[in-house]
């Protein structure tokens, strides 16, 4: 029987806030009027973003912690406190440790189209500037039904727990992914395509946070379906109760 526990955030229910050329979908929103955000354990920010061509947003100094950027469409520079940029391409990911009352910029390379891109942040009390800016394999383009990891939350400069790995799928490819820490939670989500994961249908842009789970089983539901998942610390007591008390879906 499954014991595992678990929180989804819908795709529907995201807000949506825009300016002349950005679109932001904040996915851990309460709902599509409200911005204010759903608990989703290390995780503090998932938003998807399109930047029309030329277009920049830029992170505030209140805003901090291990921010990974993942390109999905056209090629995206970004670059904290001003300094020069570095470039990301379709498929890759990077991240870096954006610190208390620094600001980072994150622009759209190119002149003609527009550039797609999710933006994480999360909580993070490990790393090192020797982990700043790095970038992964193109894993939208290796090899599918396996899972590359991007950040390791294991070794001498660790993320305190954090592990994130990422994927593409065939078709009613099955998978079994054991956490790295059996007492972990995992957030799940789904870039491309549908997944079945742990019993429950999860669609493009629908988010899963997970608990009292050491192994997550899914299959693809749809060729070439691509998916996230975040290892992080499972819920404190506290957290949990404010989980079970949300609505069924946020």
């Amino acid at each position: 029987m499954n014991s595992s526990k678990a929180k989804i955030f819908l795709a529907g229910h995201r807000c949506l806030v825009e300016s002349a050329g950005v679109q932001v979908f904040n996915s851990l929103a309460l709902n599509t009027a409200n911005c204010a955000t759903c608990p989703a354990g290390t995780l503090t920010m998932l938003n998807e973003i399109f930047l029309d061509a030329g277009k920049s947003i830029t992170m505030l100094p209140g805003q901090e912690g291990l921010v990974v950027l993942v390109a999905m469409n056209g090629e995206i520079g970004y670059a904290e406190n001003m300094e020069d940029l570095a470039t990301l391409v379709s498929g890759k990911t990077t991240y870096f440790l954006k610190q208390k009352g620094s600001t980072a910029c994150i622009q759209n390379m190119s002149e003609k189209s527009t550039a797609r891109f999710f933006q994480l942040v999360l909580k993070s009390g490990g790393g090192s500037e020797s982990q700043q800016n790095q970038q992964s394999t193109c894993f939208l383009q290796e090899d599918a039904d396996i899972l590359f990891p991007l950040i390791s939350g294991e070794g001498e400069n660790n993320h305190r727990g954090l592990n994130l790995f990422a994927g593409r799928f065939r078709g009613r490819q099955e998978v079994t992914h054991r956490l790295q820490q059996v007492d972990s939670a995992a957030f799940v989500f789904v870039l491309i395509g549908a997944f079945e994961v742990e019993n429950r249908l999860v669609e493009a842009n629908d988010g899963l946070l997970i608990w009292n789970s050491g192994a997550i089983e899914m299959e693809a539901l749809s060729n070439d379906a691509s998916i996230l998942i975040i290892e992080q610390p499972a819920p404190q007591l506290q957290e949990r109760k404010v989980l079970e008390n949300l609505p069924a879906a946020c």
